[in-house]
């Protein structure tokens, strides 16, 4: 028996699968630390994989938030609206980014949230 048939292979992910852990590992360190307190090392560790490979799927810091974090905000408001029942005042459109950022306790420094004189992205 040879040293490699001792060692079990390991499976190499779908694309689709290391972009969803990159996600999760992504939503994880940005509760803990905050979009600024967060850099993509960190997102990378937690993943269990290199910094390169974090930016393979994702071309910025803020991309990964917009895609983790405020993405699904977005569409958990839309489905809230859609409910109804009290939920017909909920913003749409930009306006509904505005109303999921007034929400947040993001800083300053996030592109995203509407502060005095900068209007939403």
């Amino acid at each position: 028996m040879t040293v490699s048939e001792d060692v079990p292979r390991r499976k190499r992910m779908t694309a689709a699968a290391r972009r969803a852990l990159l996600l999760q590992s992504a939503r994880t360190v940005f509760l803990r630390n905050g979009l600024g307190g967060t850099r993509m090392k960190e997102i990378a560790e937690e993943a269990g994989v290199s910094e390169a490979m974090v930016y393979q799927h994702f071309a910025s810091k803020d991309e990964v938030f917009r895609v983790a974090v405020l993405e699904p905000l977005e569409e958990l408001v839309g489905e809230l609206a859609e409910l109804g029942g009290g939920m017909a005042d909920l913003p749409t459109g930009r306006d509904r980014r505005a109303w999921a950022c007034s929400t947040c306790s993001a800083t300053s420094s996030c592109p995203w949230k509407p502060w005095p004189g900068r209007s939403p992205t």
